[in-house]
């Protein structure tokens, strides 16, 4: 596959960023009202910390995937406890 030209990476970035930014919101809005909200909400942060500057489309699209599947394990982690 030939390189994307750098306006395509900027677009590829853009909706990546969104995709991440609407997961991280997705996780507070699960956590909201639980017990335990102030450690989730820093175990949160802190993995999205931890993968800020990971680089390449590959990384990226691999950790918003596990990142899905881990916001559907708190899910119904937290079903449970209702």
């Amino acid at each position: 596959m030939p390189p994307l030209p750098a306006s395509s990476a900027t677009l590829i970035g853009f909706i990546y960023r969104s995709q991440a930014l609407a997961l991280y919101r997705s996780f507070f809005r699960e956590i909201r009202g639980h017990r335990g909200q102030a450690e989730l909400r820093s175990e949160v942060r802190a993995a999205f910390e931890r993968n800020r500057y990971a680089e390449g489309p590959a990384a990226v699209k691999f950790l918003l995937s596990d990142g899905r599947q881990q916001l559907k394990q708190l899910r119904d982690m937290l079903g449970l406890q209702r």
